[in-house]
């Protein structure tokens, strides 16, 4: 048994490993990505394989041998930096989002449900693709607090536009939005209450998550000039 174990771990770690290099690859090339159709093409991959990779925990998670299953989760580089990426340890916001989401579908149809709950599954199905534009967006937020002239705030800026121009639309070309007007404002009202899924889609306008962090790095330069022309 102890064999079994081993060698369980060290397929399941290969099998990470790959996982991890292969969105590491994918999350490089949307930073990279100088177009919206390279933009959407590299979106879709990355999405697709965040299904593997969470599939892949899944199995993982659900095996027969508890002995292996903690070794794997808990003594694992790559199991567990895999973990990291997509965030597996989310059932308490899960089950919060489960009560939330009865509460919104109680005074709809069984169709209107279930449109409700295909767009609330594509939505978290982008949950990686928005983690990556949220770690492009701390990157740029810690470049303006370090600007040092109005020059590079402004070649910040530009940027930051360049960045939301590319992603302009993607949100509606990844998923589809319902047009029961009675499903659309159930959602709203469900995203409303849920800031893990409204992140989701609010990481998709990189320039207006990041307007206050522009005014303010304008403003903190504006004092220091003053303090030392004073």
């Amino acid at each position: 048994m102890a064999n079994r174990i081993h060698q369980n771990f060290i397929t399941a770690e290969e099998k990470a490993k790959s996982f991890c290099n292969k969105l590491d690859v994918l999350q490089k090339e949307l930073y990279s990505a100088k177009t919206k159709t390279e933009f959407d093409s590299v979106a879709k991959k990355l999405i697709t394989q965040g299904k593997d990779a969470y599939q892949f925990l899944s199995t993982l998670a659900a095996g027969k041998e508890q002995e292996a299953r903690l070794a794997l989760i808990y003594g694992s580089k790559y199991v567990g930096q895999l973990s990291k990426y997509m965030g597996v340890k989310k059932s308490i916001l899960e089950k919060n989002e489960s009560a939330a989401l009865e509460e919104t579908l109680k005074n709809l149809t069984d169709t209107q449900k279930n449109e409700v709950r295909s767009f609330i599954k594509s939505l978290k199905e982008l949950e990686i693709l928005s983690e990556t534009l949220m770690s492009q967006e701390e990157k740029l937020k810690e470049r303006l607090s370090q600007a040092d002239s109005a020059d590079v705030i402004d070649m910040i800026e530009a940027e930051i536009l360049e960045k939301n121009n590319l992603m302009e639309g993607s949100l509606n070309r990844l998923i589809s939005y319902p047009q029961d007007e009675a499903v659309a404002g159930a959602l709203v009202n469900f995203l409303q209450m849920n800031e893990r899924l409204l992140n989701i889609m609010q990481s998709f306008d990189i320039h207006a998550s990041l307007e206050d962090d522009l005014s303010n790095a304008r403003a903190a330069l504006a004092g220091n000039n003053r303090s030392l022309g004073g």
